[in-house]
């Protein structure tokens, strides 16, 4: 029989990482409660996470928890299978003081090998399995989160980042530089940019599942959507061009019919003066509602939009339903949305003073975040 493994977390984390970052990662990629997370990192006890696994596996689990920040030990098991706990471990008595022990230690603080009956001990910290990967058999999308969640999805979209800084901006600078270059195209290389922004998209996505699952980010993850899914996210993308070029028309139409009349009725002095504050002060309360109709008919379009290349790359979604699911999952998450809006207007204007250097940081963060917050609204959290 092939000798089984535990992984053990020793209740410390690795220098200069804060607790606050491990808890969102726990509570983002594993799927924990808050509550429980918080227990965990915060207690300062050792904790039994995962049990019965191969040498590999073990390996896998261990590196996966280093990565959020916790210091974990591979342990050999002992012949009989243990159950799955996150209550904090105490030192197993030996044979000869077992009687002695047991007879002073209180009922509520006994240690059990088997599940304990409901509501026997308050003081144990509910049981999770911890799991490295995603898995699409779980997705129960969407679900609302906590307002505080859309903090959570930087925080963790953060420490996507510095796992590797340097593949995160360079991803950064090459999409840049490629967008740049398709928009020389003439007529078309707006609208062909605007195309395969999904593909872009779904490829970042699985760069930052892969970072999940212990693997490195890496640039090339940029054109992975040209390599999977390229039909599906390629409709994406020309879903929301077309979206977008109607909202256009339908804007550029309200404006253009409301304007009909005033400038009828407007003095041709006002119009032959080419004085801009002038013809805004006639103009201005109509073009005011254009805007407002196209920002209208835009929201909707970005919701329907923001989690479609997640859904179309890692977990198979047809272009139309991925559409559908990501307008309704943000549509049930506007309070955490607002947070995590609010917030990144903060860090963009903060990332601009420094030359617009601080953007290398700031877009890989929201970026990932993202990712974060997809698998928080369309997984099942582990409990």
């Amino acid at each position: 029989m092939d000798e089984r493994f535990r992984i053990v977390f020793t209740g410390e984390l690795q220098d200069h990482i804060q607790a606050e970052e491990v808890i969102a990662h726990l509570v983002a990629t594993f799927k924990l409660p808050d509550a429980q997370a918080r227990t965990l990192v915060l207690d300062g006890n050792r904790h039994l996470v995962k049990k019965d696994l191969d040498e590999k596996s073990a390996q896998r689990y261990r590196s996966a928890l280093e990565q959020a920040g916790m210091i974990v030990h591979v342990e050999p098991m002992a012949p009989a299978a243990e159950e799955l706990s996150l209550a904090p471990m105490v030192a197993e008595p030996s044979a000869a003081t077992e009687s002695e022990q047991t007879k002073s230690t209180p009922a509520h603080a006994e240690v059990r090998s088997e599940p304990a009956a409901s509501g026997t001990n308050p003081y144990a910290a509910p049981r999770a399995d911890l799991r490295p990967e995603p898995r699409q058999g779980e997705m129960r999308g969407p679900g609302g989160v906590p307002a505080g969640h859309g903090w959570s999805w930087i925080v963790r979209g953060f420490w996507h980042f510095k796992t590797n800084p340097l593949a995160w901006i360079l991803t950064f600078i090459v999409l840049v530089g490629v967008s740049v270059l398709l928009s020389l195209i003439p007529f078309a290389g707006g609208l062909v940019t605007t195309l395969l922004g999904a593909v872009f998209t779904g490829g970042i996505m699985l760069g930052a599942r892969e970072q999940d699952q212990g693997e490195d980010f890496r640039v090339a993850h940029l054109f992975a959507g040209f390599r999977d899914s390229f039909g599906q996210l390629a409709l994406v993308g020309l879903l929301y061009l077309v979206a977008a070029l109607l909202i256009g028309v339908l804007a550029g139409g309200a404006l253009l019919g409301s304007m009909i009349p005033l400038m009828a009725e407007m003095d041709p002095a006002t119009l032959s003066s080419q004085d801009p504050t002038a013809l805004f002060a006639t103009m201005g309360p109509t073009s005011l509602i254009a805007l407002l109709i196209a920002s209208l008919l835009f929201i909707p379009l970005v919701m329907a939009f923001l989690f479609a290349p997640a859904l179309v790359m890692l977990d198979e979604v047809s272009a139309f339903a991925a559409m559908k699911l990501s307008f309704v999952g943000c549509l049930k998450n506007v309070l955490p949305f607002l947070v995590y809006g609010l917030t990144a207007l903060v860090l963009l204007f903060i990332g601009m003073i420094p030359l617009g250097l601080g953007v290398l940081v700031v877009w890989p963060t929201l970026s990932a975040a993202i990712y974060v917050a997809y698998r928080d609204i369309y997984f099942e959290k582990e409990a």
